[in-house]
């Protein structure tokens, strides 16, 4: 329970990544902001080049519309 906690509290923290859990919670949240929020391709760039890290979340990231 304490993690499921502090995931929910630190989703957003990208130095408080811990684990490959965070990472990847971290990742899908920003695929789904930057899909809903329609961030520009030079902010999707930047942020996948300094938090992602793993290849699916590249991959998806990739397959966002410009």
């Amino acid at each position: 329970m304490r993690r499921v906690v502090f995931l929910l509290t630190h989703h957003h923290a990208c130095t408080d990544v811990d684990g490959p859990d965070c990472q990847i919670l971290l990742e899908a949240d920003f695929l789904v902001n930057a899909e809903e929020s329609g961030y520009r391709r030079a902010a999707i760039q930047q942020f996948r080049d300094r938090v992602f890290q793993t290849a699916s979340g590249k991959r998806l990231l990739s397959m966002l519309s410009p």
